[in-house]
């Protein structure tokens, strides 16, 4: 099949023949082809094509975080690699939820889909019974199987837009009722394959590093945050000690003068000093005193 000719020509697919696709081949209410960015969407659009080729229970269709969405591509760059699909897809940019982006590669997926099945329905395919099966369950946003008054589990659908007008005799022919195991393998590179393989598990790589980085800088924040309750603390103390040290009645007692010396000191020589003239006033019982508290 000519791959690249029938993809380009599906670059001018326009965004509501997209969403139509899209909720009518999954029985979905997707209102923005943005609304695809997670990768969810388009795994089950393989899962529909070629059975067993995604491994449903490891899709999410409910993640709310960019960096989580490389999971789901993961298990699509798995499904791509193994049905030897020469498309390389970047998570990164699909991931932040431009329309560009997503547009691109949801009108590639529209051609692929086209090729494969033909234009045809696929008719032994129930999407709202697959996507129970993954890792949060349906999609609670956009599934038609999540609204009120709908059954969760609805017959297989007549999936995909019209079918498209046959270039050939030999293309009239070819389109006949589609089994899911059909057109599983495309001519492409397996090197390109490989590579994109490679950009997902260092992506992934990059997520696990920056959620381990994140984690220390809270563990710091919570360290600083007790250093200066603690500095606060005994801040106070001294302080309260510098106002008791200045009330007129103390003032003529030697030990409140040392206490200040000490309060006061610009450096460790000065305090040791007056720790020192504290030494010579009160002799032994400033000894016993400092033993007393080095024991407590």
């Amino acid at each position: 099949m000519a791959t690249r000719g029938m993809m380009s020509e599906n670059n001018f697919v326009g965004k509501q023949t997209l969403l139509s696709w899209i909720n009518g081949a999954l029985q979905l209410r997707v209102e923005r082809v943005e609304d695809t960015c997670s990768g969810a969407v388009a795994c089950q659009l393989m899962d529909a094509l070629h059975p067993d080729v995604i491994n449903m229970s490891k899709v999410d269709f409910n993640l709310k975080n960019d960096y989580e969405f490389v999971r789901n591509y993961k298990e699509l760059q798995k499904a791509f690699t193994e049905c030897h699909i020469d498309k390389i897809f970047h998570p990164t940019a699909l991931s932040k939820g431009k329309l560009q982006d997503n547009q691109e590669f949801m009108q590639w997926f529209y051609g692929y889909w086209q090729q494969v099945t033909g234009g045809l329905p696929i008719e032994d395919y129930d999407p709202i019974a697959r996507r129970q099966l993954c890792r949060s369950g349906d999609w609670k946003k956009f599934s038609l199987g999540s609204g009120a008054g709908q059954s969760a589990t609805i017959p297989a659908v007549r999936r995909g837009p019209a079918p498209m007008a046959p270039r050939s005799a030999s293309a009239a022919a070819a389109k006949v009722p589609l089994s899911r195991g059909a057109g599983k393998s495309l001519p492409g590179s397996g090197a390109a394959s490989r590579a994109s393989s490679a950009s997902l598990e260092q992506l992934e790589a990059a997520h696990q590093e920056a959620d381990g980085l994140r984690e220390q800088n809270t563990e710091l924040k919570l360290r600083v945050e007790t250093a200066e309750r603690e500095r606060d603390f005994y801040f106070e103390k001294l302080r309260d000690i510098e106002i008791l040290c200045q009330a007129p009645e103390l003032q003529e007692i030697p030990a409140i003068r040392i206490v200040e010396k000490i309060l006061y000191a610009a450096d460790s020589a000065e305090a040791k000093d007056a720790m020192a003239e504290a030494q010579k006033v009160y002799g032994a019982t400033f000894e016993a005193g400092v033993a007393e508290v080095a024991a407590e």
